[in-house]
């Protein structure tokens, strides 16, 4: 081999060993961000819009977690498919196989003003980190609202942490040709077991079981300013014959 190529493959393996030390150093300091958690049974929610990031000292809300160092964000949004301008805060860290974690991290979205809950997979033999799943959110646009909230709890009964997932959706429309106002609500229950290396998602479609667990696992309120039905009813009216205007910064 030529000494100048022999001089470039060193120097190129010595910079790609370098990066990924620092990668492996970063990512074992992210990790002990999380504090170690056994659970039996945990309600993930989140409370609806906010203006800031950081919650009120005086908050009782369990899942404020701990600001991550900005210079990790963009390795964590990747990892997660989340992109604009968030915050990110640890939770805790629980096992859900052997030489596995969550990490359970919440995220505040700028843009939206709201939170969202999800977790990345840790593995403690290689020390590598991949895309969890989403335990919770909310949201609100126009004309409709919805949230996803998620238990962690043994459904399975093989000693480790699976999660039953439950969502809604509430939308209000004006029936055709009537003033009426109609209100659409939908919801969804499944079931989240870590089978072979990777989730195994189970919709629950028997309505015996979606009513049971309608009532064992309530969806917890979310604090949100949800106008009264008149009020959505008179808008919705207004927009049907015309729609709103909005004055300029002329008017």
């Amino acid at each position: 081999m030529h000494p100048k190529l022999f001089l470039f493959s060193f120097i190129l393996l010595f910079s790609s060993t370098f990066l990924l030390a620092q990668t492996k150093k970063e990512i074992q300091s992210f990790y002990d961000k999380f504090d170690p958690v056994e659970i039996d049974l945990l309600h993930i929610y989140t409370t609806g819009p906010q203006e800031k990031a950081t919650y009120d000292p005086k908050s009782n809300y369990p899942f404020k977690g701990k600001a991550i160092d900005p210079s990790i964000t963009p390795l964590l949004g990747s990892l997660l498919d989340v992109y604009g301008d968030n915050v990110f805060f640890s939770i805790c860290r629980y096992t859900i196989q052997p030489n596995l974690e969550h990490l359970m991290i919440r995220i505040y979205h700028k843009e939206t003003l709201s939170n969202s809950i999800h977790t990345l997979i840790y593995n403690t033999q290689t020390k590598s980190i991949k895309q969890g799943v989403l335990l919770a959110d909310d949201y609100q646009s126009e004309g409709g609202s919805g949230a996803e909230q998620s238990w962690l709890l043994d459904l399975n009964e093989d000693g480790f942490t699976d999660i039953l997932t439950r969502n809604y959706y509430d939308k209000y429309e004006l029936k055709e040709n009537s003033d009426d106002l109609l209100h659409i609500h939908k919801e969804e229950n499944y079931l989240v077991t870590f089978e072979g290396r990777a989730f195994k998602n189970t919709l629950i479609k028997d309505k015996n079981l979606q009513q049971s667990l309608e009532k064992e696992f309530p969806f917890r309120a979310i604090q949100a300013p949800f106008m009264k039905e008149s009020t959505q009813k008179e808008i919705l009216k207004l927009l049907k014959k015309g729609g709103l205007v909005i004055p300029s910064e002329n008017d």
